[in-house]
């Protein structure tokens, strides 16, 4: 870099913004529908898309899908209010919801994770 002073604060700029850059792109191309499209996995903000099958190599949304994994995506706007995600009984199935933002910050999961019993010993 021309100046050197220059290279630690566009590294951060850099680091910080790219995140949130990708997400505005992935945001606007995943809610620009005017209702939603399960086939395509895409539905309007504040509203869930679902996947009715497992996915497979042409999945792309994110990285490393569970391959025996149903999906539902929603990108959710809470700037005017906070929203209530009600979530089912799942009974003896394992069911995850999980928080993502783009920035620094962390957000939070919830659900039940059910793992099978461990083997018996004989």
């Amino acid at each position: 870099m021309a100046n050197e002073s220059m290279e630690k604060p566009a590294t951060k700029a850099w680091l910080y913004g790219y995140p949130l850059v990708t997400a505005a792109m992935t945001k606007g191309t995943m809610t620009a529908v005017p209702a939603r499209d399960d086939a395509r996995r895409k539905a309007p903000v504040n509203q869930f898309c679902y996947m009715h099958s497992t996915p497979d190599a042409s999945f792309t949304e994110f990285v490393s899908p569970n391959a025996d994994t149903l999906y539902s995506s929603a990108w959710l706007d809470l700037s005017e209010q906070p929203l209530v995600l009600v979530l089912p009984d799942f009974g003896d199935r394992s069911g995850r919801v999980r928080s993502w933002t783009p920035g620094p910050t962390s957000a939070p999961s919830s659900g039940s994770a059910r793992t099978a019993a461990p083997p018996a010993r004989s």
